[in-house]
C-alpha cells in the first residue's frame, strides 16, 4: 500500500498504559514511596544536615540507591525518546563540524531543540542508546556506571573488537559527554548533556548520566521501539537515520520535500548530492527492511531539488511505542529538613 509522509503516528500504545485511574494512582503512590530516603532523626542539639543538590545537579554519591526506582521504563531496553529520532540531533553525516553553543537544530512536531559542542552522528546515537540500556539495567543509575568497551561494542552491533574499534566507541562516549542540549518539551525547557561524564582512571572506565535530563526525556516524551539489530545491517548513515525515522511513523498524509528531509536529518554535505544519496538509502531500506519500507518514488517537479518530494511504499510494520506522560515534574534529590526556627523577642 502506498502512503505519504506526515508528523502523526496512529499505532496502538503498549498495553501497560491501559490502567484504570485507581491503578495509576496506586502506581504513583508506590513510586513516590520507593523514591523516599528515610533518615533517622539527628541527636538533640546536633547541627542540621547539609541539603543535597537541587534537581538537575550531579547525583550525590553519599546517598546510594536514592534514585534506583526513578529511571522510567527500566524494563523497555529497546525503546528510546522520539526527539532523538525526529530531529537533526544525531545527523546523517560523518565527520560533521562542531556546533557553536545554542545552535538551533531542525526537529519535527512540537519540539524546540538547541545543541552545542561536538556534532553527533548515527554511530554516537547507537552508543548513546547502548549506554541508556545499560543504565536501565543498573541498580542505581544516578551513580557512576562501570562500562566495558567490548560489551558496548557488541551492543551496537560492531563486529570488530580490536583496539581501533574500541577506541571509536570511547570517542563516541567522550563526544556525548561534551555535547550540550536544550530541549523544549511539553512547553518546558530542559537543558543538560547527553552524558554527564565519561571517565577513564587508567584501569577502568565509567559513565554517568545527566540524571535530571535523562529521567525527564524518558518519561515526558513518547518512547519508540527501535530495531537496532536491523539498523546495524544498513551501511549508510542516511539509511540508518531513515530507518529510525520511519520506525516512529505509520501513516503519512502528505509527501515531504527533500529540502525538509535534508534539514531534518542534519545532512551537511552538498545539497545537489542529497537526492542521489536519498535514493540509494531508500533502496537499501527496501532491500534490508521490507517490513518497514517496500519501495519509494522521488517526484522531480521543478528545477530545485529542495522542492522535490519523496513518496514511500510502507511495509506492514507499525510503530510500537509508549505514550508520553504529561506534566512530569523534574526528579528531585531528597533534602534534609530545615532546622526549626524560634522567634526572638526583643526586650523593651
Amino acid at each position: 500500500m502506498k502512503q505519504n509522509l506526515n508528523d502523526s503516528e496512529t499505532a496502538r500504545p503498549e498495553d501497560d498504559w491501559g490502567l484504570s485511574l485507581e491503578e495509576q494512582h496506586v502506581l504513583a503512590e508506590e513510586r513516590a514511596r520507593r523514591a523516599r530516603v528515610i533518615r533517622p532523626a539527628p541527636p538533640k542539639g546536633a547541627p542540621p544536615a547539609m541539603a543535597l543538590p537541587r534537581a538537575g545537579a550531579s547525583a550525590p554519591t553519599s546517598v546510594p540507591g536514592a534514585h534506583a526506582a526513578l529511571l522510567p521504563h527500566r524494563g523497555k531496553l529497546d525503546q528510546f525518546p522520539a526527539f532523538a529520532t525526529r530531529s537533526a540531533l544525531f545527523c546523517a553525516s560523518k565527520h560533521a563540524s562542531a556546533l557553536p553553543q545554542n545552535t538551533p537544530l531542525k526537529s519535527q512536531g512540537t519540539y524546540a531543540l538547541r545543541a552545542g559542542g561536538p556534532r553527533l552522528d548515527m554511530r554516537d546515537k547507537a552508543v548513546w542508546e547502548a549506554a541508556i540500556g545499560m543504565a536501565k539495567e543498573c541498580p542505581d543509575p544516578s551513580q557512576e556506571i562501570p562500562i566495558n568497551l567490548s560489551e558496548l561494542s557488541r551492543r551496537i552491533g560492531q563486529r570488530d573488537a580490536n583496539g581501533a574499534a574500541l577506541t571509536r566507541v570511547w570517542k563516541s562516549l567522550e563526544r556525548l559527554a561534551q555535547a550540550d542540549v536544550e530541549l523544549t518539551l511539553q512547553g518546558k525547557v530542559h537543558a543538560g548533556k547527553m552524558l554527564a561524564a565519561a571517565t577513564f582512571n587508567g584501569s577502568s572506565r565509567s559513565i554517568r548520566l545527566d540524571f535530571g535530563l535523562c529521567a525527564l526525556v524518558l518519561e515526558s516524551d513518547a518512547q519508540f521501539k527501535i530495531n537496532s539489530v536491523r539498523r546495524h545491517s544498513l551501511s549508510s548513515a542516511l539509511a540508518q537515520w531513515l530507518h529510525d525515522f520511519f520506525s516512529t511513523h505509520s501513516a503519512y498524509g502528505a509527501a515531504l520535500t527533500l529540502g525538509y528531509l535534508r534539514e531534518l536529518c542534519g545532512f551537511d554535505g552538498q545539497t545537489r548530492r542529497f537526492p542521489k544519496l536519498l535514493d540509494a538509502a531508500m533502496a537499501e531500506l527496501a532491500t534490508k527492511a521490507p517490513q518497514l519500507v517496500t519501495g519509494h518514488r522521488i517526484s522531480k517537479v521543478g528545477r530545485s531539488s529542495e522542492k522535490w518530494t519523496l513518496n514511500v511504499d510502507r511495509g506492514p510494520e507499525a510503530p510500537v511505542f509508549t505514550k508520553a506522560r504529561a506534566n512530569i515534574a523534574p526528579p528531585s534529590f531528597p533534602t534534609a529538613p530545615k532546622p526549626r526556627q524560634t522567634k526572638k523577642w526583643l526586650a523593651l
